[in-house]
């Protein structure tokens, strides 16, 4: 649109002291509708990334379980080791695979603004900001307020703060999606109940 009133500006030969710059303005509103479709809108399925940021919590606490038990009993080294072991996965997967194992598996891809995977930079930075201002560092209870913040600001279609630098794009909205993630959660929760059962005997 900006290209047609610029063009329209040469051919009528307008100069600064002869303009009449309502008549162009005017003809730059009114393609505001098509610029407007123009903007990628934000994911807004807060439902879809809370579930795969789950599982992939509980990824990580489960390599933690199965690395460091039974030696770990201390629940605050626990969760000191769960956060580290978020700061060093997804980052990268998110730089090499452009989602991780909970989003690939609800069909969720994170790349740059530009469409590409993230820098290994931007992916680390972005898992920062998901973890204090998304999870509160997991702190008991100061991780529901910072979660329902984050689910607030979704609904409202505010960008998060891990955001500003990234979007995020679905594969689709598969039912059998969400019965993979949670039949995998099954899963693992099983093999350490057998675990469990195993060191402890």
């Amino acid at each position: 649109q900006t290209q047609a009133v610029t063009e329209r500006l040469l051919a009528e030969n307008a100069t600064f002291t002869g303009l009449e710059p309502m008549l162009y303005l005017a003809a730059l509103e009114s393609g505001g509708q098509g610029l407007k479709k123009d903007v990628v809108q934000k994911l807004n399925l807060p439902w879809r990334r809370y579930w795969a940021r789950y599982f992939d919590i509980v990824l990580y606490g489960y390599l933690v379980y199965i690395l460091l038990f039974p030696s770990l009993q201390n629940d605050f080294l626990a969760l000191l080791f769960l956060l580290v072991a978020m700061m060093l996965l997804e980052p990268l997967w998110l730089h090499i695979f452009a989602t991780t194992p909970g989003k690939a598996i609800l069909g969720i891809t994170v790349t740059d603004t530009e469409g590409g995977k993230l820098t290994y930079g931007d992916a680390l930075e972005r898992t920062w900001l998901v973890l204090w201002e998304g999870l509160g560092l997991g702190i008991p209870l100061v991780t529901y307020y910072f979660l329902y913040k984050s689910y607030a600001k979704a609904e409202a279609n505010e960008p998060l703060p891990w955001e500003t630098d990234s979007d995020l794009t679905i594969r689709d909205a598969a039912a059998w999606r969400y019965g993979l993630l949670f039949g995998l959660m099954g899963l693992m929760a099983l093999l350490a109940s057998l675990l469990i059962i195993t060191w402890g005997g």
